[in-house]
């Protein structure tokens, strides 16, 4: 399964990416709202996972805006946050965020939050 991580901070890209290739995923990244967003609509993949607060397009307006296109509309999206605020997550969740995690989060956590986006969109 190819995952999309959006997120401005390559080293929090560098270790998402290692914990999900141990697990056996495939991992695409992009540092920015906009090359995300691109990313993927041209290739949609099985599970986004998004930083919320990014400079220039932030993970909230990449996520309405995939809801706009056909083919991203029900790709699964994890968000990461290094804002520990309830408001973000609820707000996620109503607008059909498949899941939360806020920075820092342990690798099984991170794992598990995937597994379950992932079944639950099977």
């Amino acid at each position: 399964m190819q995952i999309l991580l959006v997120d401005d901070d390559e080293d929090l890209i560098s270790i998402v990416q290692a914990y999900l290739r141990d697990d056996g995923f495939r991992v695409a990244a992009a540092q920015d709202g906009e090359s995300g967003l691109a990313a993927a609509i041209e290739n949609p993949p099985s599970l986004l996972i998004l930083d919320m607060v990014m400079p220039g397009m932030s993970g909230m307006e990449v996520f309405k805006r995939l809801q706009e296109h056909p083919e991203t509309k029900a790709v699964p999206v994890i968000f990461l946050t290094a804002l520990d605020e309830g408001n973000l997550a609820k707000s996620a969740n109503a607008l059909g965020a498949a899941g939360y995690l806020s920075k820092p989060f342990e690798g099984e956590d991170l794992i598990a939050a995937v597994r379950d986006a992932l079944t639950e969109n099977v």
